[in-house]
């Protein structure tokens, strides 16, 4: 049976997950995006079970204004760039994955609080592509809390490393 399983597993891409890790600064912020594609039949449960490849990219921040987010702490228009990656093909290349314009850090949504991984101590991440308005992706809080599990200095402030970690993938059709 288990050999059976295997031979319909499936290595067609059907999930991204977009994920960073910033360093802001007075004007703006320095850091790397990773998207990760994982193949029909993941979940975010199942790990890296399923894992297909990955595309990293640096992303560079201006402090921007945001007409649609009034209770944003700051926003960031986007640069981004190719490091590289071991992806073939269409996800190596489409041009979709170099695609936001604009980070936000405002408070966590309440659609997202009850799956918060750090309560009290997250913002909400907010995405907007090209002209659209922004879109709640996720969590950002201090990178500290992954590593030691303490809580820090309490805000967003330059120069502390912060994880932005999504609550969602996104489907590939």
């Amino acid at each position: 049976m288990l050999i059976l399983l295997f031979a319909c597993a499936s290595d067609t891409p059907a999930w991204a997950v977009q994920h960073a890790s910033v360093l802001p600064d007075d004007n703006g912020f320095t850091g790397t995006q990773t998207w990760e594609f994982f193949a029909e039949g993941w979940s975010p449960e199942a790990g890296s079970d399923g894992y297909l490849c990955a595309r990293a990219q640096t992303i560079i921040g201006a402090t921007t204004t945001v007409a649609d987010c009034a209770d944003c702490r700051v926003a960031y228009s986007l640069e981004v760039e190719e490091l590289g990656t071991d992806c073939t093909g269409d996800l190596a290349s489409s041009e979709a994955y170099t695609g936001p314009a604009t980070y936000a850090i405002a408070e966590v949504p309440e659609s997202l609080s009850a799956t918060d991984p750090h309560p009290g101590d997250s913002f909400g991440w907010f995405v907007a592509w090209g002209d659209e308005e922004l879109s709640a992706l996720g969590w950002a809080y201090p990178e500290d809390l992954d590593l030691t599990g303490e809580e820090g200095l309490p805000g967003w402030s330059a120069d502390r490393v912060y994880t932005l970690y999504p609550a969602l993938a996104w489907a590939i059709e």
